[in-house]
């Protein structure tokens, strides 16, 4: 099912990014930070020892699964990326245990009478008995990612991969006092007699610490989906959801297996856990013994979890460059041409009449001036933070270029249109989108540009030239500047 999920999501970012209405990809480079340290939380749900098990037998109460991890993610592209880390993991589990057994030639460390001991057999039942379990774990993930952007500052944020699980030496149980008892009566085949009172046998509380006890190692395969939102230059909050299944499940070391009820030197006896006493085969080797219709169980239980995945994504080191490029011809630029990236979206519209190539009252020299232009001004890059009027352009090389054409042929102007998104008040914006449009006029001026070869206008989102130059719905397309060549 998690793997079904995950495939849903990339099939979907997959088919919404080839649906992008005319799409073309100029010469542009585009930069993302490849370098990214991962921290998460998670808490959830998970399997235990204690599923499967008929209820009559064990109760689960609970059992739940925390971790806390460090990874380094590594990513080859904007969108796709590895990482690897190590965790704390801590399983806890609460069951109440109405068990009953036999310990068979059970040795009694407390001598009857003057004869010395008695070796006989060990009737048990634990009624409402309440065993609280708690392992650690050092867990190692390594995971595929993937990243689909939905605006500037969001993205759906993906991983796939497996994790090795490692737990401590032991894992520790504890059964809390006055919350359940134990009742033992002793058979002794020798004589064929019962005992059944004290000081051996009867019924009470438990007191003491149970055995410890060593788990197998285990291998999970995880999964979980979430978004992201950027809070500030190199740091994004991730909120998602997990989940695992074992592909090797886990068990205690069958060579330290104890009875729930061993002797112990001065006692009369101790209580182990049910990781120690490998419950799950104790629990088949019941039905078989006295003949029940319950439905066995496996030896391993899986360690299933899912639930909720809270962290933080820190961009680490240099922006790596990545060239993209694609021939130009001047058919693409009688539309507007969307430069797009998965890192962010640029809008660079280059508009001219659609009949100005065609008119016959153009020389050839002003037809090569218009192309010359619409090619300059195709290999920019401009960029507006929100609220800002800065532009961020990488290349300022299209302005000289721009600027011996228009110097070269004074009949062309340039319209330079600015457009804000929806955020913010309407006059604010307005005035916003202007200031935006003079920025880049100014760029042009300061190159040696007649300025009036230059006009400038802006745009907010409730203008109908909004919706029909900036056909893309996320907010920061429309922090964008618009270019559109006239010849007069």
């Amino acid at each position: 099912m998690k793997i079904i999920v995950f495939l849903a999501i990339f099939l979907f970012s997959a088919t919404a990014a080839f649906s992008q209405e005319e799409q073309d990809t100029l010469n542009i480079n585009t930069d993302f930070n490849k370098h990214k340290i991962l921290v998460y939380g998670s808490f959830g749900y998970a399997g235990s020892v204690y599923q499967g098990i008929e209820r009559d037998f064990i109760h689960r109460n609970y059992s739940l699964a925390s971790a806390l991890e460090v990874k380094y993610a590594y990513f080859f592209t904007p969108a796709w990326g590895v990482s690897l880390g190590a965790g704390l993991s801590q399983f806890a589990a609460k069951g109440t245990l109405n068990i009953t057994d036999v310990v068979a030639g059970y040795d009694d460390p407390i001598p009857f009478d003057a004869t010395g001991q008695r070796f006989f057999d060990l009737h048990y039942k634990a009624s409402d008995l309440v065993e609280q379990q708690r392992i650690w774990a050092l867990e190692v993930p390594l995971q595929a990612h993937y990243v689909h952007r939905l605006s500037e500052r969001n993205s759906i944020f993906s991983g796939l991969g497996v994790k090795g699980y490692f737990p401590f030496i032991s894992a520790k149980s504890t059964f809390p006092q006055g919350e359940g008892t134990l009742t033992t009566r002793g058979y002794e085949d020798f004589t064929g007699a019962w005992y059944d009172g004290p000081p051996h046998f009867g019924t009470r509380e438990l007191r003491g610490t149970p055995a410890k006890v060593k788990l197998k190692t285990a291998v999970d395969i995880i999964a979980d989906v979430g978004l992201t939102t950027r809070i500030s230059q190199n740091c994004v909050l991730y909120i998602g959801l997990y989940g695992s299944h074992g592909l090797m499940d886990i068990r205690p070391d069958v060579a330290n297996r104890k009875d729930f009820i061993t002797p112990e030197h001065g006692e009369r006896f101790s209580v182990n856990s049910l990781l120690a006493y490998d419950v799950r085969s104790g629990y088949n080797n019941y039905i078989d013994n006295n003949n029940l219709n319950w439905a066995k169980v496996n030896k391993n239980w899986s360690r299933w979890q899912f639930g909720v995945k809270v962290g933080l994504h820190f961009d680490v080191g240099k922006n790596r460059k990545k060239s993209v490029s694609r021939p130009y011809t001047p058919d693409s630029e009688r539309n507007p041409v969307i430069v797009r990236d998965t890192v962010q979206i640029v809008y660079v519209y280059n508009i001219v009449p659609s009949d100005i190539m065609d008119n016959d009252n153009l020389t050839s020299g002003e037809r090569e001036n218009i192309l010359s232009l619409v090619e300059a001004l195709s290999s920019s890059k401009i960029l507006f933070d929100i609220d800002s009027d800065v532009p961020k352009i990488d290349d300022t090389g299209f302005i000289a270029s721009s600027t011996a054409v228009l110097q070269r042929e004074p009949s062309l102007r340039l319209l330079i249109e600015g457009y804000t998104c929806d955020l913010g008040r309407e006059a604010h914006n307005r005035d916003l989108a202007l200031r935006r449009a003079n920025a880049i006029k100014d760029l042009f001026v300061s190159q040696g540009v007649n300025p009036s070869q230059v006009r400038v206008a802006g745009y907010t989102v409730n203008d109908p030239e909004s919706r029909r130059n900036i056909r893309e719905t996320s907010r920061e397309g429309h922090r964008a500047v618009i270019f559109r060549i006239v010849k007069e």
